[in-house]
């Protein structure tokens, strides 16, 4: 890899092939790597090249939109992020681990654990980084909600409790992909990825899950679920995900001196602009509020995979904690299947 020196920035810039012209890598990741310092996208690849040329042009990718095979095999690409569909991930981050390119996948990187853990093995093999954009671990106020766990100011924290919920199936239609990816698809694989995540950012990994999931069964995909996970030295999590409810979301973080809690620990900037706020009940002090002002959490991602890479050291997040996200997703997924 020779990455080239941006002289606006007068640093070293990793050159990233985006794999899929997604909603996401439109409205979020294109955008976030107009902003990122030490990143940029070199080639868009996309099935219809001619189709979506306006859409790199729109966010300044050097090299335009081209075929996904020419991504991988390109010598001016240093790197690849995978924003296509999640039955996708496995075999497109193979092949760029094979073509020599670090691999930063949008969320879930795999679908199985079998599939995570093929990913990790092709990772050592390699040498090459891997990561699981779970965007929401960049934010400063995950970051702080983080720092005040490990420093100890909250007590004894043995318990969290996190939900997202969006209304899906009245905003999209039956051939979204969303809807439409086979085991990939469903509110489980889309916003319970999130919510597991976040539990196991607060209390670390889960060994045993109860509770049930939704399906919707003229639709055959997950729309919902209620699950509680216990961790080590009986820590505890309850966490819920819907595709068929009220929008929202919420994070708490139950210590035995203080409770914090965000209303929007996984998509902040979406539809509630300006600064976030972690509210703190405490039993010391009484009740606080800590403000942050806003970020593209998805360009502090991008920064922190592009200096690992750049510096040939690990992310903040490696392979193995994906493969970790993996298994405790697959604890839920055992779960009893309600049909509605």
């Amino acid at each position: 890899m020779s990455p080239e020196i941006d002289p606006r920035a007068g640093q070293e810039v990793l050159r990233i092939g985006i794999l899929g012209a997604s909603g996401i890598a439109r409205d979020k990741v294109l955008p976030a790597l107009t902003k990122t310092k030490n990143a940029r996208a070199q080639l868009l690849g996309t099935r219809d090249p001619a189709g979506r040329a306006p859409v790199a042009e729109q966010f300044g990718v050097v090299g335009g939109a081209v075929p996904l095979d020419d991504v991988i095999v390109s010598p001016e690409v240093d790197a690849i992020y995978v924003s296509l569909p999640n039955t996708l991930h496995l075999e497109w981050i193979l092949k760029a681990l094979d073509a020599g390119k670090p691999v930063l996948s949008d969320k879930p990187m795999s679908v199985t654990p079998a599939e995570a853990e093929a990913v990790a093995r092709k990772s050592r093999q390699t040498g090459l980084q891997v990561m699981e954009g779970f965007m929401f671990r960049f934010h400063p106020q995950n970051r702080y909600i983080r720092q005040r766990i490990e420093d100890g100011s909250l007590g004894d924290v043995r318990e969290a409790r996190t939900y997202f919920l969006f209304n899906m199936l009245d905003a999209v239609p039956p051939t979204d992909i969303r809807i439409t990816d086979g085991p990939g698809a469903g509110a489980f694989m889309d916003m319970g990825c999130y919510v597991v995540a976040a539990a196991r950012m607060v209390l670390g990994e889960p060994v045993a899950a109860s509770g049930w999931q939704v399906r919707d069964r003229a639709l055959g995909i997950n729309v919902g679920g209620i699950a509680n996970l216990l961790f080590a030295e009986n820590k505890r999590a309850q966490i819920s995900w819907s595709y068929d409810t009220g929008n929202g979301a919420n994070l708490q973080v139950i210590g035995s001196e203080a409770i914090l809690e965000t209303n929007n620990p996984f998509v902040p900037d979406q539809g509630t602009p300006g600064e976030t706020t972690v509210l703190e009940h405490n039993l010391r002090t009484g009740d606080q509020a800590h403000h942050f002002d806003t970020v593209d959490q998805f360009q502090l991602e991008f920064e922190d995979f592009a200096a690992a890479v750049l510096s040939g050291t690990d992310p903040t997040y490696t392979v193995e904690d994906a493969v970790a996200q993996a298994k405790a997703m697959d604890l839920v997924r055992q779960l009893p299947i309600i049909d509605q």
